[in-house]
């Protein structure tokens, strides 16, 4: 069990770390903050891809509100890139170099390409419908927990605790 499961463990882990330093990230703006922002982000995809939505999922919700949205469109923004970009370069020219090695997985979810590209529809269909569902529900998340109070502020009290 524990050995076909740790990357579940560490996504887990590595999930509140991504939260955490968002929140750093929203209630200091520091540099710091958002090139920690980036690599623990990295980190969590590389612990299991589907980490990847929590932080595109982070970052749409501060979007949305007008005291978070310039913590984002700062120019330190490029350090968060470019520290994911760092943590991803190497398994990414692994991938690229060992295609049929990181790709051998892959039959058990059936998107084996077939010579059609049917199972390669169907994988890259299924993963759209669960994104669908994750932003259907990401923006109720946001109309229901619209407030007064900045974000920034509730991130303050969050890091204070």
């Amino acid at each position: 069990f524990l050995r076909t499961r740790t990357h579940n463990m560490l996504a887990t882990a590595l999930a509140p770390l991504v939260v955490l330093a968002f929140l750093n990230l929203l209630a200091r703006g520091r540099a710091a903050d958002h090139a920690l922002f980036g690599a623990v982000a990295a980190l969590g995809v590389l612990a299991k891809a589907t980490v990847a939505v929590l932080p595109v999922a982070l970052v749409l919700a501060a979007l949305a509100h007008r005291e978070t949205r310039a913590a984002l469109l700062s120019p330190k923004t490029v350090l968060a890139l470019a520290a994911m970009a760092a943590v991803l370069a190497g398994p990414a020219a692994w991938l690229l170099a060992n295609l049929d090695l990181g790709t051998a997985s892959l039959a058990k979810f059936e998107a084996t390409d077939d010579g059609g590209g049917q199972g390669i529809v169907r994988f890259l269909r299924s993963m759209l419908d669960s994104w669908g569902v994750v932003a259907l529900l990401a923006g109720l998340a946001l109309l229901a927990t619209r407030t007064t109070q900045p974000p920034a502020a509730e991130a303050r009290l969050v890091l204070r605790a």
